[in-house]
Formats: C-alpha cells, structure tokens, sequence
C-alpha cells in the first residue's frame, strides 16, 4: 500500500510522515517513507526549491516509481510526501491556517525561504490541494488524532 501526504508547506507532513511510520512499525509492519523533494535533490544534484516544472514531473514520476518498486519489494506501505497523486494510493490531505504555518516555521531552524511571511501567505493563497480520501487539518486535530485517522484509512 502507498499513502501520499500531501499539503502546504509547514502543514504537517512530515509529522505526520515519520509517526506514521514509526506507528506501523510499532504494529509489526513494514514501513518506508519517501519524499519527493529529495527525490529531485539526488536526480537533479540541486535544491527543491528550484527547478522547472519538466524537472518536478520527472522527479514526481520517479518518485511514485519508487514507491511502486518498494511495495513490490516486500514493504508493506510506502508513505510519501508528495503533491502529485500515484494511481492506487491513499492519498490524504493536511490543511492548516496560514497562521498556524508562519508559528511553525519560526520554530524550525532548518527552515530558510519558508520562513519568509510574504513568501509562505503567497503560497497558502496559490496552494490547490488534490482530491483526497482524507482531509486532515492539523491545527485543530492532535498528532494522535490524525494517526488514528490515516491508519482507520488504511484498513478499509
């Protein structure tokens, strides 16, 4: 099974990325997570903050190639952190205010262009989320909550 874990920047994803995996991992199961942001950092040898879009529709069509190729191998879900859909994932959707982001990048070190307000409200406001089988804002729903959630998801 793949889950994609889509959103806008400082929504969540990767939260909820890793403790997803670690929670299946917990259950006894195999779990590997993947970003497609570093999948375009290993192809093109260059920052995701960059690129032309031919370039991110190669890094999202590898990506989702990768995912396939892990759940043939053997692992029993794939999550990734993507904003393109793979055929036949679960795919789910974090929202949250952009007041909610601006307080999270603050908090986070490792963030730089995100950081800046006019720059991440201009992407809240062009943001366009994919159709998801689940919609999750996290700024009013705990971590645990939206575990619960996803792996509800997954089961059915």
């Amino acid at each position: 099974m793949i889950v994609v874990v889509t959103g806008p920047i400082a929504s969540g994803k990767t939260t909820l990325v890793q403790s997803l995996a670690r929670e299946l991992r917990r259950a006894g199961r195999t779990a590997a997570t993947l970003d497609r942001d570093d999948v375009y950092e290993l192809v093109e040898g260059s920052s995701a903050t960059v690129g032309t879009e031919d370039r991110w529709r190669r890094a999202n069509r590898l990506t989702a190639a990768f995912a396939r190729a892990m759940t043939d191998d053997g692992i029993d879900v794939v999550i990734v952190e993507s904003d393109d859909p793979i055929d036949g994932a679960l795919h789910v959707t974090l929202t949250a205010p952009v007041e909610s982001a601006l307080e999270r990048v603050q908090l986070d070190p490792t963030r730089v262009v995100s950081r800046d307000e006019r720059f991440l409200r201009r992407h809240y406001a062009d943001y366009r989320p994919l159709p998801a089988d689940l919609t999750i804002d996290t700024a009013r729903t705990p971590l645990e909550a939206e575990l619960q959630a996803v792996l509800a998801a997954l089961q059915s």
